[in-house]
């Protein structure tokens, strides 16, 4: 009508008329990568027809947005460690048959961007980090797939290595938190163990080829 409120849209900044705004609230992205702030806000038509669509697509790298919320969210901090060991582990599973046939991969569920990178989030993502229910997910996803690697299937745990520096008899995987892998010749070390420059198996590499 002609005394129709012009009705401010969060997201964007703009003034709309009742017609095109109808006091929707929804989270609004950039508030809840800057300042964590899960509040509603009103927003319009529009807006919050291109965010329901938007919600699940995996477009927030949180690494480059907002590096410091890995600091102050625990959880988050977590995640992304789980994530970046998930990311390792995928690389067994493109070479096994047992993973494969059986689509270990799909037991993410709508996180199959996961396995993409270890650093970039959907809207949907994010909030389940809030609500509590993202870490113990990628908790379970991670033993799972721990699980396959180190005990059920030979072929994944024949690609592990013995600590070439210690020799201590345990087998370790690139992934595992306290081992690190070569950058030259990707053999794997206990990270007490291994001093960058001083790679065994790069030195015999070096040797050989210098006769």
């Amino acid at each position: 009508g002609e005394h129709s409120e012009a009705r401010l849209c969060d997201y964007s900044g703009q003034f709309f008329c009742e017609d095109c705004h109808w006091n929707d609230q929804v989270i609004i992205p950039a508030r809840v990568i800057h300042n964590w702030d899960f509040s509603l806000y009103k927003v319009s038509r529009q807006t919050k027809q291109f965010l329901d669509l938007m919600i699940k697509k995996p477009l927030l790298d949180l690494e480059q947005l907002n590096p410091a919320l890995f600091k102050f969210v625990g959880e988050l901090r977590e995640i992304k460690r789980l994530r970046e060991e998930i990311l390792i582990m995928k690389k067994y599973f493109m070479s096994c048959r047992m993973a494969l046939e059986s689509k270990l991969l799909l037991h993410l569920q709508d996180h199959q961007h996961f396995v993409d990178n270890s650093n970039v989030y959907s809207l949907q993502d994010i909030l389940e980090v809030e609500n509590g229910s993202m870490l113990p997910f990628v908790t379970r996803v991670h033993s799972l797939f721990l699980t396959h690697i180190k005990s059920d299937c030979e072929l994944c745990r024949a690609k592990g290595f013995v600590c070439e520096t210690c020799k201590v008899n345990e087998i370790i995987f690139a992934f595992d938190p306290h081992a690190v892998q070569c950058a030259k010749c990707r053999t794997v070390f206990h990270k007490l163990c291994f001093k960058k420059d001083s790679c065994p198996k790069c030195q015999r590499i070096r040797k050989r080829t210098s006769k």
